[in-house]
């Protein structure tokens, strides 16, 4: 019998689990024997070919169409407030439940965008315009300026780990000078150009309207100055206000800093939203292919989730409510609200400008997700 027969094996490692099991001694050739058949089997990569039975909400997967030759996403409906997700698709990808809940016979126009909601399985389109480079072929990001304003260096967004592995590398560090131009610096050890694999990705982001608070500056012609209040934008109630996912090539998340300097010069309150990072879905190209490419049948898609469960929405402003009395100010509005206020009412009095500060943060419209 071999030594390395799958009957011959599996009888030893059992003679020695045996005595491991009654805590006997075992001898240095089953300790070797035992250590390398471990060695031999570990696993060097494993792949999922299919997943389990339950797949969490907005579980996302990816294919490619080799009717329209192009990359789709489905993805697992999620809920917010336990209401329906939208999502804008071609007519051409439309389920015949999203056509006959619209009450469309059949589009005439393939490419006119329907609404679907995701528990009618749409498939999401990823186009070339949705996607940004990453690695060795990309473009900057940034750019960071040297204290003494001689130049500085172009930012790039990092690879992941995971990608690094499997061959993508890094952009090769490049700076700029106002005296020398640019340069690229020249990278010792790098991956060969016939291993290197190239990187895209783009991100699937839910987004929530709300209404959002904004500066009101309006002519006051009694005095002939101008009144500052606040009021709202949007609309209230769940009816009124969409909840639906987007295409983004890179989810920058919201600032959550209310800033009353903004405000005062009009660009006051919050976004009219809050969003959410659902996926970033991400393309590989094959070993020595694809540099400043488009990605095609040949690339794989990964995909990395952000978002497990259903959630819950709010914000803290549930009705139009009416403010308290506008502010007047002597100064005319023609000339500039954000330098008006800041040369004559500052100077003026102080205390004109943390009444106009209690308006600003008590008029906030702020909203949240969250899961229970």
């Amino acid at each position: 019998m071999s030594r390395y027969s799958t009957r011959g094996a599996l009888t030893r490692l059992s003679t020695i689990s045996e005595k491991l099991k009654q805590r006997y001694m075992i001898d240095a050739e089953d300790f070797n024997y035992l250590a390398e058949r471990v060695v031999t089997n570990v696993p060097l990569e494993v792949k999922s070919i299919r997943g389990g039975g339950w797949r969490h909400p907005w579980y996302t997967t990816v294919g490619w169409d080799n009717r329209d030759e192009v990359f789709k996403a489905e993805i697992k409906p999620g809920y917010v407030n336990a209401e329906d997700v939208e999502v804008k698709i071609p007519a051409k990808d439309a389920k015949q439940e999203t056509l006959d809940r619209l009450g469309i016979k059949a589009a005439t126009d393939k490419t006119e965008p329907v609404v679907a909601e995701l528990h009618e399985k749409p498939k999401i389109e990823i186009l070339n315009r949705n996607l940004r480079k990453i690695g060795s072929d990309a473009d900057p990001t940034g750019f960071n300026g040297n204290v003494d304003l001689s130049g500085g260096s172009f930012v790039f967004e990092p690879v992941p780990a995971y990608f690094a592995d499997k061959g993508v590398e890094s952009a090769a560090p490049r700076s700029a000078s106002f005296s020398g131009g640019i340069q690229e610096q020249f990278q010792v050890g790098g991956i060969p150009k016939n291993e290197r694999r190239y990187l895209r990705a783009m991100d699937i982001v839910l987004t929530q309207e709300r209404p959002a608070s904004r500066a009101v500056w309006s002519d006051d012609p009694e005095t002939g100055g101008v009144s500052f209040s606040m009021g709202y934008t949007g609309s209230f109630g769940p009816d009124n206000n969409r909840v639906f996912i987007s295409k983004r090539k890179k989810f920058e998340p919201q600032s959550g800093e209310f800033d009353s300097l903004e405000a005062v010069r009009g660009n006051a309150g919050t976004d009219p939203f809050d969003e959410i990072h659902v996926c970033t879905i991400y393309f590989l190209s094959q070993a020595g292919q694809g540099e400043g490419e488009d990605p095609d049948d040949s690339w794989t898609p990964y995909v990395e989730h952000h978002l497990f469960w259903n959630l819950n929405h709010g914000s803290n402003r549930l009705e139009d409510q009416t403010f308290d009395d506008s502010l007047n100010f002597s100064f005319p509005l023609a000339g500039g609200v954000g330098n008006a206020l800041i040369n004559n009412v500052l100077a003026e009095n102080n205390s004109r400008f943390a009444d106009l500060n209690n308006i600003l943060n008590a008029g906030q419209v702020r909203g949240k997700f969250w899961t229970t």
